[in-house]
């Protein structure tokens, strides 16, 4: 997956937990689509105010280089006919000095990408995951 590239394309790539949190009713999200991938992602996953969803990927997964932004749609379950659409912008979300904290604990260190939905708005913040 794009994601876990490095910044530039001869760079290290790093893993990523991808996490959905909700806040607010149970949503679905139908899209999760960095930039440059022509699918749209890990596919269908849902998430309610119960518990979340969450997915890892470890670093080499990904090819080329970090993508500027990810495209994510998603609907309040059960209608689905009220789509919700977000671009994001991950140059201000991920941090180059957070990058490079993941790279240099790369064997324990993943970057986790944290998504929380409340009905149609999304918050989006990242941090460095110690994973073992």
């Amino acid at each position: 997956m794009a994601l876990l590239s490095g910044c530039r394309a001869e760079e290290p790539s790093v893993g990523m937990t991808l996490v959905y949190e909700c806040e607010g009713p149970k949503i679905v999200v139908h899209k999760f689509q960095p930039e440059g991938m022509r699918a749209g992602g890990p596919g269908v996953v849902g998430c309610g105010p119960r518990g979340g969803a969450e997915m890892a990927f470890m670093p080499g997964d990904g090819q080329g280089e970090m993508p500027r932004y990810v495209d994510v749609e998603w609907w309040v379950h059960p209608a689905q006919e009220n789509k919700f659409k977000k671009r994001i912008n991950l140059s201000s979300v991920i941090a180059p000095e957070l990058i490079a904290r993941v790279r240099a604990n790369a064997q324990t260190t993943q970057l986790k990408l944290i998504m929380t939905f409340k009905g149609d708005q999304l918050e989006v913040k990242a941090e460095a995951y110690k994973w073992r």
